[in-house]
């Protein structure tokens, strides 16, 4: 097994050194090291590409859904911001994560879409994402992400013809 701690000198052709004393048994762990240059000379470390990280086993896994790791990080992968996700293990950029519907991405973190506005998106990466509800119909909080069943009546105000959401006012 090639651990994190694992040193040694390299020949003419590191990356291809390090697949080649890669686990191969392991589905999907195949070229999944990487050399990275240490403090001295002529000793490289084995460590696992970007995407991956470490598991219990010691062998190179991939970072699972919801976190990513960049090239020549330290080891272990990174949470995607709260309210984010990835479409599939494996990610290598925080570019990766996408905020769940009812969120934008602003400034690297997500945000929810205002009052009286819903996204039913994953993935937006502005406010403009963020569309209002139709028919003068209101929010009840920040961050809907269903017109049907978050867009609903104001106050003083009943859904007449719920099929066709008509808000009609309440009989006084």
């Amino acid at each position: 097994l090639i651990r994190q701690s694992d040193y040694f000198t390299h020949g003419t052709d590191t990356n291809a050194e390090c697949a080649q004393i890669s686990p191969r048994t392991s589905a999907g762990r195949v070229n999944s090291l990487q050399f990275i240059p240490s403090a001295f000379n002529e000793t490289f470390l084995c460590q696992c590409k970007a995407g991956y990280e470490y598991g219990a086993d010691g062998l190179c896994q991939k970072c699972p859904m919801g976190s990513y790791r960049l090239e020549g990080a330290p080891d272990g992968c990174l949470l995607c911001p709260q309210g984010s996700n990835t479409a599939e293990a494996g990610s290598k950029y925080l570019d990766a994560c996408r905020c769940n519907p009812g969120l934008f991405m602003s400034n690297s973190l997500c945000q929810p879409c205002a009052k009286n506005t819903y996204n039913d998106q994953p993935g937006m990466v502005s406010s403009e994402a963020c569309k209002a509800c139709p028919d003068g119909k209101v929010t009840a909080d920040f961050g809907a992400k269903n017109m049907t069943t978050d867009c609903v009546c104001p106050i003083g105000t009943f859904f007449a013809d719920p099929v066709k959401g008509i808000c009609r006012d309440c009989p006084k």
